[in-house]
Parts: C-alpha cells; structure tokens; sequence
C-alpha cells in the first residue's frame, strides 16, 4: 500500500514538473546538436537478369540515422552531417537465390524445393551521409527540401529461404560471402512538410562486385524510395 501511494505521489509530481517546464524540457531537447531521422522504403536492383525479378512487398529497406545540424547564413539552410545503420532486404519472386560457384564468382542458383515461401538476401551497412537541407522558414511547419549523398561500408550479409520439403517446413540462413560490393556510395533527395518527407535513394556504385557477378559481369545499381522521418 505504502508502495503505491509513493508511485502515485511521484507520478503526480512528475506530471506537475513536467507541465510546468514543458517548454524548457522542448528547448533542451532542440538544443541537442545530434537528431535522428528514419527512412523506410522498398528496394529495387536496376540492370537486373530476365530470371531473378524481385518481389516488391518483400524487398524492404530502413535507414537509422544520427544528423549533426550546422545553420548556415540565413537559417533556412542547414548542412547536415551524421552516421547511420541500413538494413536491405531484396526478396527473389522467382524459386531462386545467389550463391558463391566453385569458380569464385556468384551467380543464381535455382532452388528446387516443393514450395519456397520466402527466399531473399539481406544487406546491411554502416553509413556516413551529408545532406545539404533549405526549410521555406525556421519553424518546424515549413516546407522541407534535401539533397544529400552517402558512403556506406557493408559489415554482414546473408541470405534467407523458407520451403517446404517433403510436407516439413524449414528456414535455411547462410552467411556466405556473396561478393557484393563492400563499400558503397549514392545521391538521395527528400521533400516533405513539417517532420514527414518523401524519400529517394539511387546507387552509384555497384551492388555486386562487377567482376565476380557470372556469367555477364553486368553492374546492378540500387535504388529506394519511401517515407522520410526527420526530427528537425
């Protein structure tokens, strides 16, 4: 009982703190030099083969960003450096998956299970982005306009299939290093209003290793588009 009253009791003070300095706590929280953004978006490779189409529900991407806001003259402008963490996935529509060969290239490698649920490949990136951002004022309702590029290092990836295989269902993870490319770089641009934007990302380097990819040794570019979420 005594508990109680204590956490009803802090609770009430808490609660009458906070109303009172609701303003100085948005302040504080303004004044942090290091804001996040999120993106969420779908995947898609350019230039890809005839027979490994991607499947758009599955092929999902987030990136978590930490920006740094340097005000240039006038206020509107901001040039915004930061760092980030990317997850990619890129879900295969056909019974397909990418496999290292025996001639040290990757290819596509057929999978000849009963039933392929989910079959996909997982990428994920630590980037450093800059962004160049003008807001038609200095309050948080304004227009918002952003161009920006990243560079990007790969740390892990892997691929993922879940099949059915004589009436039992299995998920089958492999780490294996399938040569994509371990550093890469793009342009992205967002525009929106107030905290919520519309997102686009194109690649400029590479996803896969050009020189590893069999039999063509064709470049695959990336690409994402979606929502934006930026604190400030």
């Amino acid at each position: 009982m005594k508990k109680n009253l204590f956490f009803i009791l802090f609770l009430s003070v808490f609660q009458s703190f906070a109303q009172e300095n609701k303003n100085t706590l948005l302040d504080m929280l303004l004044k942090i030099p290091f804001k996040p953004s999120l993106d969420l978006g779908f995947n898609q490779l350019q230039n890809l083969p005839t027979n490994m189409d991607l499947d758009w529900s599955g092929s999902r991407g987030v990136n978590l960003n930490l920006m740094f806001k340097i005000r240039l003259v006038g206020g509107t402008f901001t040039l915004n450096p930061g760092v980030g963490i990317a997850h990619e996935n890129y879900a295969f529509a056909q019974k397909i998956t990418v496999s290292r060969n025996s001639d040290g290239t990757v290819g596509i490698l057929p999978l000849n299970y009963d039933q392929v649920s989910k079959t996909k490949l997982s990428a994920n990136y630590i980037d450093f982005p800059l962004e160049l951002r003008y807001a038609t004022s200095r309050g948080r309702k304004s227009f918002r306009f952003t161009a920006g590029a990243k560079l990007g290092f790969l740390f892990n990836n892997y691929t993922k299939i879940s099949y059915t295989q004589n009436n039992k269902e299995s998920t089958l993870e492999l780490n294996d290093d399938v040569y994509l490319n371990p550093i890469r770089y793009g342009i992205y641009g967002r525009i929106g209003y107030n905290w919520i934007s519309f997102y686009a990302y194109y690649g400029l380097s590479d996803f896969f290793q050009k020189s590893r990819w069999n039999p063509d040794q064709r470049s695959m570019n990336a690409v994402m588009f979606g929502l934006s979420f930026v604190s400030f």
